[in-house]
């Protein structure tokens, strides 16, 4: 009999620490910076195939990061920063993929499955536009290289 309960204490004392050892470093994290993903994809709509961004509209504090991740399929994809390229870049830092390129902020072409990324330390709102670039081979039907396919906004606190 204190046998069985000796091991039930035991079972009970090691399901604590292993709750504890894996709620601890969520809460940690949780505490620490915060980094949003947003996902490029292709929808298909009345209209054909277009690119989306989703969430396209996303809150994140001071010294978030933002991580685009293509999920485009057989296209590569670039984000833009054209109508507040020069705020952008002052209110980022530790840019993943990103360059200046006469007054924009452009990233580099994103293939399928690659990401780019960006630290913001100052408030403000930031637009940007998804665009699949000329020289992209191979499209999704219904997508046209060069042209502006999707947008979205981001909001830093």
């Amino acid at each position: 009999m204190n046998e069985r309960r000796t091991t039930r204490t035991l079972l009970v004392i090691a399901a604590i620490t292993g709750f504890i050892a894996l709620v601890l470093p969520l809460e940690v994290f949780a505490q620490g910076d915060v980094c949003q993903i947003i996902r490029i994809k292709q929808e298909k709509g009345a209209a054909g195939s277009r690119i989306e961004a989703r969430p396209d509209m996303v809150k994140v504090p001071k010294g978030a990061c933002v991580i685009w991740v293509n999920w485009v399929p057989k296209s590569q994809i670039r984000v833009t920063f054209k109508e507040n390229a020069k705020a952008c870049m002052r209110a980022t830092d530790a840019p993943s993929g990103f360059k200046e390129v006469e007054n924009c902020y452009l990233s580099e072409f994103i293939p399928l499955g690659k990401s780019v990324s960006l630290h913001f330390n100052e408030a403000g709102t930031f637009k940007y536009h998804i665009e699949i670039p000329d020289t992209t081979k191979h499209t999704p039907a219904g997508i046209n290289p060069g042209k502006i396919e999707g947008a979205g906004e981001i909001h830093v606190e």
